[in-house]
């Protein structure tokens, strides 16, 4: 149910004044510096062409965290402690998102030039390469998202509706429609849509259209962007936006655990860091509800461990 009343500012407080901060949560940080070196990551300056650093990246079953390093043509892969393994050449520059498979092959998005799905081996190297574009998504351009399921890989458009591309055999299937996205205990769907320009409604709907839950997420900051929506395998659920104070300017990632039934269990805040350069992906959710971040600032690129209480 909505939240109302009283309920709000009892939202409101938990979700500005008592939550906890990453300085108090962070329990890893890795910092890569930009350049040309193994470790290095590639970017390009504003001078240059379009501003861009690196575009996504992961963390797998190992530990080992996977950065798509697009400028690079490559995919550089690092252990624990941020060492530098080794990379996984790409036939271009023009992939903005990855993903990886249960059985750690690789997906790569370029909706914008080549608009494909590129499946990737880290022994093989490409595998197959399959198009984005046909039923249900006329323009590649407009997929906002990616992630794989256990029914397949699905594509949101929109921020709207997500469409099935690959089925269970990781290989181009019939199209199927869900509205937000799709929700890991199907057939069920995620749908957040901004309800006021500080306030997030998001609802579990069963096959449908009908809600099982919803909630309503009130921020004392304006919500400039909804950064991603999760649900874990438990089915609590993750929300992640980036605020904004219009008094003091101040910028925040602001994350909210919700249970299964969609109550609010947990919120945190890290400083939103505003850089030049172009990143797709910035947070990832881990399986127990942890969070990872990556950002730029002029030394390199940073990604940190947070943790909502």
């Amino acid at each position: 149910m909505s939240m109302r009343g009283s309920n709000w500012l009892a939202l409101l407080l938990l979700l500005s004044a008592g939550v906890a901060h990453a300085e108090d949560l962070a329990d890893q940080k890795w910092a890569f510096p930009w350049g040309d070196g193994a470790r290095a990551l590639g970017r390009l300056d504003p001078n240059e062409s379009d501003a861009e650093g690196p575009a996504s990246f992961l963390v797998n079953e190992l530990g080992e965290t996977l950065v798509l390093d697009q400028v690079g043509s490559r995919i550089a892969r690092f252990d624990k402690r941020g060492h530098f393994i080794d990379s996984i050449a790409l036939p271009g520059t023009s992939y903005m998102e990855m993903d990886q498979l249960p059985n750690g092959r690789l997906l790569l998005l370029d909706r914008l030039v080549k608009r494909t799905i590129l499946l990737v081996d880290e022994l093989l190297g490409v595998v197959e390469e399959y198009p984005v574009e046909g039923e249900l998504i006329d323009d590649s351009g407009a997929v906002t998202a990616m992630f794989v399921r256990d029914d397949g890989l699905w594509l949101e458009v929109s921020h709207t509706y997500s469409v099935r591309v690959l089925g269970l055999d990781w290989l181009p299937c019939a199209r199927v429609l869900v509205p937000g996205r799709p929700a890991r205990a199907g057939p069920a769907s995620l749908v957040a849509r901004l309800a006021s320009p500080h306030a997030l409604h998001i609802a579990l709907q069963d096959g449908m259209g009908r809600a099982t839950w919803s909630q309503e997420l009130v921020y004392a900051d304006s919500i400039e962007r909804i950064v991603w929506v999760e649900d874990l395998v438990d089915g609590r659920t993750v929300v992640v936006v980036h605020t904004r104070n219009e008094s003091t300017g101040k910028e925040y990632l602001r994350a909210t655990r919700l249970t299964a039934s969609g109550k609010v269990e947990a919120a945190g805040e890290v400083p939103y860091v505003v850089a030049i350069w172009y990143l797709q992906r910035d947070v990832r959710i881990r399986r127990d509800g942890s969070l990872l971040r990556m950002w730029y600032d002029d030394s390199g690129v940073h990604i940190d461990d947070w943790r909502l209480p």
